[in-house]
């Protein structure tokens, strides 16, 4: 009996250890604080890392995305741009994410719920953004990975 039991204590901590293993890997984060924003003068910052975290949300960053892309902050969140197109000529908006504290959000043409915190509503616009089905399959993996951070407020 006691191997039995030996082998089934074996199994179990190889089962735990390869789910470590397979675990997602570390990422990169790349901060964009309130101070950071700041410092940025609202100019476009480069989106190098595999998660965004700002004072108010986070979310991952889709592999095809990174390296690629530029942030620009806004007053209620901020606005990704493709980064070779906004260089170009300041075109290449591929979405937003901005907090809404009532329903005016309601009026964009195609926009998602990220979800909700205190009186807040976290609101994806792709109002003006490509429809590709890369696009489409981007938006839903950064819609997966989106956390709304509770008490930011001063």
């Amino acid at each position: 009996m006691g191997l039995k039991t030996f082998a089934c204590a074996l199994a179990l901590t190889l089962s735990y250890t390869a789910t470590a293993f397979g675990a997602e890997p570390q990422t990169a984060l790349q901060t964009l604080s309130s101070d950071t924003v700041a410092a940025a003068s609202n100019e476009a910052i480069p989106m190098t890392g595999t998660k965004i975290v700002t004072d108010d949300f986070s979310f991952v960053v889709p592999e095809r995305w990174t390296g690629k892309c530029v942030v620009l902050p806004t007053e209620q969140g901020l606005e990704v741009y493709d980064q070779d197109d906004y260089e170009d000529d300041g075109s290449g908006f591929m979405f937003s994410i901005s907090i809404y504290e009532d329903d005016s959000y309601s009026s964009l043409e195609h926009y998602a719920v990220l979800g909700f915190c205190g009186s807040d509503t976290f609101i994806l616009d792709t109002s003006e953004a490509d429809k590709s089905k890369s696009m489409k399959k981007g938006l839903k993996e950064l819609q997966e990975t989106f956390v709304a951070f509770a008490g930011s407020e001063a």
